[in-house]
């Protein structure tokens, strides 16, 4: 069986220390990585990120399902407006 080591990484300049395994908030996370975990409606455990503007805060969406159309709308800040549907589809 292996051992895990944690290993801490300097960041010399922000002066922080970050280690291995350290979880992030879905805020942290959007900020390194962009977009989130949808977690419910039609996109349902898929990334969410504007493919017009890139922003991938929870907070810079209106979102709502379509049920008709089987999907879940976005709307982001800037204007841009896509859909999602349960199979990870999509459209604009």
């Amino acid at each position: 069986m292996s051992e895990q080591k944690n290993i801490a990484i300097e960041d010399v300049k922000n002066k922080k220390i970050l280690k291995k395994g350290a979880k992030l908030s879905d805020d942290e996370l959007g900020n390194v990585t962009g977009g989130y975990w949808e977690t419910g409606g039609y996109a349902q455990g898929y990334w969410i990120q504007c493919p017009f503007c890139g922003r991938s805060n929870i907070a810079d969406f209106n979102t709502w399902e379509d049920h008709p159309q089987e999907v879940d709308q976005f709307r982001c800040k800037c204007g841009g407006a896509f859909a999602v549907d349960v199979e990870g589809n999509m459209y604009f």
